[in-house]
């Protein structure tokens, strides 16, 4: 069986639609595990605040405490350090939690992850529309040879991001017709606790994704 390779790159952009901030905070009484939240009074001083954001309870969590012990002790009036994770899923509302954070004291933004898998639509719409364009360049290159497309041997899709250093997004495929979906596609941002530092943050930023579509065509 004779066949026809055909190749197409089909590119775009998508948006970030929620991100995870890495947060660290000082307070003035150690306060252990995730009633620390309400108990200290800095953190629920920035919880009232990402509540008023948006940001439900279950989407802020503690990762570490780190306590001050004097003297071989600790207690309650141990001073304490808390980092924090906050899950925001709509990018609308991340310049409240940033505006919260700056205006919080001794709270650092440490980390921002961007989260862009909510895009999974769009780039299905890419693959779509470069699938097309394969196939209409195979039967175009197929008649031109005085042949004509009978079937697909195989198709691959891969969706890869240009500015990586690996350059994947990740989705690929090498058995025709099943495309996978992607994992949760994520850039992290990091940032220093000044609030001044954070005047240069993009929201909510943009990536650049390209779709590679390869096929082989049956021709007779």
């Amino acid at each position: 069986m004779r066949t026809i390779e055909v190749s197409h790159q089909e590119t775009g952009y998508i948006s970030a639609t929620g991100a995870t901030l890495y947060l660290t905070i000082e307070g003035e009484k150690f306060f252990a595990g995730t009633a620390a939240l309400k108990q200290a009074v800095e953190l629920r001083k920035l919880m009232d605040g990402l509540l008023g954001c948006g940001i439900k309870e279950d989407q802020v969590g503690i990762e570490s405490i780190f306590a001050e012990v004097h003297k071989g002790l600790l207690s309650k009036s141990s001073r304490a350090k808390y980092s924090l994770f906050v899950e925001c899923k709509d990018s609308a509302v991340i310049p409240g939690i940033l505006d919260t954070v700056t205006n919080q004291k001794d709270c650092t933004l440490n980390r921002l992850q961007w989260d862009y898998s909510d895009n999974e639509e769009t780039i299905n719409g890419w693959i779509k529309a470069g699938t097309e364009k394969v196939r209409q360049r195979a039967v175009v290159m197929a008649a031109a040879a005085g042949s004509e497309i009978v079937g697909i041997n195989s198709l691959k899709v891969d969706v890869v991001d240009p500015s990586a250093p690996t350059a994947h997004y990740h989705r690929s495929v090498d058995v025709m017709p099943m495309v996978s979906a992607p994992p949760r596609a994520r850039a992290s941002a990091s940032i220093p606790g000044a609030a001044e530092s954070l005047a240069g943050l993009e929201v909510a930023p943009r990536k650049q994704l390209a779709a590679h579509i390869h096929a082989i065509f049956e021709v007779k």
